[in-house]
């Protein structure tokens, strides 16, 4: 394909990246009638009152109890958002800014719902600079032809469209991630210092955007020190470990990497706020990670089964089999430089992923960095001379493609006809205004009904450390005591309508309970999301079913 073509191409595909995650970016916009629904349904979102608090206290980290996130992309979505707030400053709709709701908004459903869709926007861009990062990796690593094929699988993985469609900060760490290793593959072809310095700024902003990225970088300090080895020994068959530690390629590499760091953290002037950020993480840990070995080793089995499952579900099987056959061209051909992301996406695996919880959103920088492999195995069978194998790498291929466009159409349905839509409408319908609805699901993830009736959640203590349903408060008789009008139910279950969150065997006998009438309330209203598929595509926050309960008179 001439580079004409190619270009175009690529422009194309960035562009479908682009234009799918902002279509779905309008899916559960905050309304701003409370503090809690001036929030996206998006789970672990950042957007829209994130940044501003952070600029509000000159990015110290203060104004919040649990810093949960490096600060790096706050400040990112604080600058974007500041020709906006400027504006809406000057035509007074944000007057008297302050730290209670609604933030000195005179229209704060306006405000919140255009702020989030800014910062969707940065998210959306960073999805397709995902998709320009796997193609100039594949370029490195192979030809332009790869590369063009290894992009387009990539734009048509589904939840980089749906997290580039949100603000929290997976894309945006993942793209980070993937400029690194595309700087690193520089380096190790190129040997510049330039490319060693920018692996490590990229890699230092990647952590700094969320410290999930450490994972694929924890063998970046053997992979750095092992690349310029290999090139002081092409050059001296004498070169020893010494001559790797006085390299300047090294040193530039720290010192862009640490100074990155410092700067991007605001270690300077915010260390209080950095050191609040770690204390968060080694609670977060303690509480979610498996310490003990015996009990580490013996979870890995369906660990592992249960990872494999959500890799099918993010993008098939024919994609997986596309880069395992790649991969085997790979070492066959013994060009070890391209195995690199896949080792070090098994070094995030176990660092990651096996002390802890399988995600999707855990898995999706290594479902990108295994395109490079799956679009090797397309040229390959483009080139391959035998009919037969030529026949069964392009009907793979073609399989892999079109299931892909399936799944992704799928997440946008799902995305736009959200049950909670309908239930709004019914709601609004026939409901009378000022009703009491009680909910145990935190109110961020409700239709947005707050602003003409009163919700009452109870039984939901969640915080980033721990999550527990009250049970004292989620029982029949705690139920007939407080006697709302209607109970609003998402999936049977809480937070973003999940209902393998349920394991508690009380909560589980308490919405039963609910739901066949026994507590005195009858079901009034159900609303499912249409699905294709017997799974969930996003695992939190997609495809819950609504459901309303009015008592009895």
């Amino acid at each position: 394909m001439p580079f004409g073509r190619r270009g175009l191409a690529l422009a194309v595909l960035l562009l479908l990246t682009l234009g799918s995650s902002l279509w779905a970016a309008r899916w559960g916009l905050p309304d701003g009638a409370t503090v809690e629904t001036s929030s996206p349904w998006a789970v672990d979102s950042i957007a829209p009152l994130g940044p501003l608090n952070e600029a509000y206290y000159r990015f110290s980290r203060e104004g919040i109890d649990d810093v949960v996130y490096p600060l790096f992309h706050y400040v990112v979505l604080a600058v974007v958002y500041a020709p906006y707030v400027g504006f809406a400053f000057a035509t007074g709709r944000f007057e008297n800014p302050s730290s209670e709701f609604p933030f000195g908004a005179t229209d704060p459903g306006q405000l919140f719902a255009h702020l989030t869709l800014l910062a969707s926007f940065v998210s959306a861009l960073m999805a397709a600079g995902c998709v320009l990062g796997v193609y100039m990796l594949a370029r490195e690593l192979f030809d332009a032809r790869t590369a063009t094929w290894s992009a387009l699988l990539a734009a048509l993985v589904p939840p980089l469209a749906y997290y580039g469609s949100t603000s929290n900060l997976d894309v945006p760490y993942l793209f980070w991630t993937l400029l690194a290793f595309w700087q690193l593959a520089r380096a190790a072809l190129r040997q510049r210092l330039s490319n060693y310095a920018l692996c490590g700024l990229f890699a230092s902003l990647a952590v700094a955007t969320k410290d999930q990225a450490a994972g694929f970088l924890v063998l970046y300090p053997v992979v750095v020190p092992w690349l310029i080895h290999l090139d002081l020994r092409r050059r001296s068959p004498q070169t020893n470990a010494f001559d790797v530690l006085r390299d300047r390629r090294l040193w530039t590499a720290g010192v862009a990497a640490l100074v990155t760091y410092v700067l991007a953290n605001n270690l300077v002037f915010g260390l209080e706020g950095f050191q609040r950020h770690l204390k968060f993480a080694d609670a977060f840990y303690a509480a979610n990670l498996a310490t003990d070995v015996r009990g580490l080793l013996g979870r890995q089995p369906d660990l592992l089964t249960h990872s494999a499952t959500l890799l099918v579900q993010m993008v098939g099987v024919p994609v997986l089999l596309l880069a395992a056959a790649g991969a085997f061209s790979v070492l066959r051909e013994r060009r070890w430089l391209a195995l690199l992301p896949l080792v070090c996406s098994a070094g995030y695996y176990v660092s990651m992923i096996a002390p802890a919880v399988s995600h999707s959103r855990y898995l999706l920088g290594v479902v990108l960095l295994l395109m490079p492999l799956a679009g090797r195995a397309i040229t390959t069978a483009l080139d391959v001379p035998r009919v037969a194998w030529r026949a069964i790498g392009l009907a793979v291929a073609a399989a892999a493609l079109l299931w892909q466009s399936v799944l992704l159409a799928h997440l946008h349905l799902t995305l736009a006809r959200d049950s909670r839509y309908a239930m709004d409408r019914w709601v609004r319908a026939t409901v009378p205004a000022g009703a009491t609805i009680e909910s145990s699901t935190q109110a961020r993830y409700l239709p947005r009904l707050s602003d003409t009736y009163r919700y009452a959640i109870v039984g939901n203590s969640f915080s980033a450390t721990r999550y527990n349903l009250l049970g004292t408060n989620l029982t029949l008789e705690a139920l007939r005591a407080r006697a709302p009008e209607y109970v609003l139910v998402l999936s049977e279950s809480w937070l973003s309508g999940d209902p393998t969150r349920v394991e508690e065997p009380q909560i589980r006998a308490y919405y039963d309970a609910l739901l066949k009438g026994e507590a005195g309330y009858a079901v009034v209203a159900r609303f499912e999301t249409p699905t294709w598929l017997p799974y969930r595509q996003i695992t939190a926050g997609t495809q819950p079913t609504s459901v309303l309960l009015r008592r009895r008179s």
